[in-house]
């Protein structure tokens, strides 16, 4: 022991303590790790261990309005066997919530204002904020996908995105996002394609 040198001493001091507090404050320690790991926002999508153990299919419907997107959407969500619809209004939310209804898919809905359960339902119409990431779905749609890029609302579309637990997922909107949307595609290693759309019609504004 008289041999050591101040530094090994020291070092070997430090060891025993460190020894001495992974045993005594174990538990304090875990809750700090706890605490760090969550606090960590350089990979958001890691807060999705659901969605994380899918490699999901996401399309990508890039077009303008009444091009017929959202449709072909749509017409891929009632052939799954569950699914999950996220709009961004209530009112939207409620139309395809009567719609799926209306052709025999039984839909349940959910918005920040009411929820509406229907027995059996393996579908669900709800708002973006609202979009349930515990279940497990076989389709999704996101609508109105460039609203990733707003300042306000924006984090509720990557929440959706990076946390839909969807073994496919088809998102709607202009072309301004693809490139976004491809790069978290890649961070989270999904499958990633576009489907391109162009205008059904002209539109019209009365005079």
């Amino acid at each position: 022991e008289n041999s050591l040198s101040w530094h090994d001493r020291r070092q070997r001091l430090l060891w025993i303590f460190m020894k001495f507090a992974c045993k005594r404050f174990r538990t304090q320690l875990d809750s700090h790790e706890e605490v760090v790991r969550r606090s960590d926002m350089r990979q958001p999508h890691e807060y999705y261990p659901l969605a994380r153990r899918k490699r999901r299919t996401i399309i990508y419907h890039a077009g303008p309005t009444n091009s017929g997107k959202t449709y072909q959407a749509l017409q891929r969500l009632k052939k799954g066997s569950s699914g999950l619809y996220c709009g961004p209004l209530r009112l939207l939310a409620l139309e395809i919530y009567e719609r799926l209804n209306a052709e025999g898919v039984t839909c349940n809905l959910l918005t920040g204002q009411e929820r509406k359960d229907t027995p059996n339902a393996q579908h669900t119409s709800s708002t973006v904020e609202m979009a349930q990431i515990t279940k497990n779905y076989a389709v999704a749609v996101i609508d109105e996908i460039q609203m990733l890029a707003d300042n306000e609302r924006g984090h509720a579309w990557t929440r959706a995105l990076l946390g839909i637990a969807a073994d496919e997922i088809h998102v709607c909107g202009d072309h301004s996002v693809i490139g976004v949307v491809q790069k978290l595609c890649k961070l989270t290693g999904d499958l990633f394609s576009v489907q391109e759309y162009t205008r059904l019609s002209a539109l019209e504004v009365e005079q």
